[in-house]
């Protein structure tokens, strides 16, 4: 882990930074299933906006994570 093998305390995101990524994964869950035609289900809030579901694989997933920017993490 980075944060581990940097003795750092804390990593927080910047709000500009986790602003723009969720922008991106509500445009890409707009089009699935759980946002179209009137699906309500746990993975949705009241005003419904899925707060739970990662709209592509896992694997896409884990390789979008797996680089961690110093830039966009203030850290301490």
């Amino acid at each position: 882990m980075v944060a581990s093998k940097n003795n750092w305390k804390t990593v927080e995101i910047k709000e500009e930074i986790e602003d723009a990524y969720n922008e991106i994964i509500q445009k890409q869950l707009s089009t699935t299933v759980w946002q179209t035609g009137g699906c309500k289900s746990w993975y949705q809030t009241k005003t419904a906006k899925n707060t739970t579901l990662y709209p592509t694989y896992s694997y896409v997933f884990r390789k979008d994570t797996s680089k961690f920017k110093k830039e966009e993490h203030p850290v301490s």
